[in-house]
């Protein structure tokens, strides 16, 4: 029993459509960000493709094997190797599409949702891995670092903050304090 379809049936038309619009969206983006998507509702998809709508960007998904054809087609073998698991392509239009609107949207929306991560994509002629895209700004949003820290007494010129544990209710326990009994 043959495992393909023939080349003349309506199913291997379907794909070849899908294939050649894939390509004609990667040749028509000034960007195209490939995303992993595992763990995302059908509703935070949403809330992502209007995100991005405002930097005239589409979120699509398509089968793998037809966006790898469809990557090597358009010359970008490099982008190959991302086209694995679930991934969904952010398209980001030369008629008003703005790159750095997108991946900012894309940026904040994985703040709020961890399960967004960035696999790599195009920024011009220019193909962005994994490597690329975790150092740019849609990447995986970590946990920012807190803007300040209190000195501590390791640090030079710095010791307990005054009123701080007083103000919780809570008293050091010095070499020159007994230590608090029980009731």
């Amino acid at each position: 029993m043959p495992t393909k379809a023939p080349a003349d049936s309506a199913q291997m038309h379907r794909k070849t459509a899908v294939v050649d619009d894939i390509k004609a969206r990667l040749d028509g983006a000034d960007a195209a960000v490939l995303t992993e998507y595992r763990g995302l509702t059908v509703s935070e998809i949403a809330d992502l493709r209007a995100a991005l709508r405002p930097a005239a960007t589409d979120y699509k998904i398509f089968k793998n094997t037809l966006a790898r054809r469809a990557a090597r087609d358009a010359g970008l073998d490099d982008l190959v190797d991302s086209l694995e698991g679930p991934v969904a392509i952010a398209f980001v239009r030369r008629d008003g599409g703005d790159p750095v609107t997108a991946a900012k949207a894309l940026r904040d929306f994985a703040r709020g949702n961890p399960n967004l991560i960035v696999k790599g994509g195009i920024l011009g002629p220019r193909v962005l891995t994994t490597q690329d895209a975790g150092r740019g700004p849609a990447a995986r949003a970590a946990p920012r670092p807190p803007g300040r820290r209190l000195p501590g007494p390791d640090d030079e010129g710095g010791g307990p903050v005054p009123g701080l544990h007083a103000q919780h209710g809570v008293r050091r326990q010095g070499a020159d304090r007994p230590a608090h009994r029980g009731r």
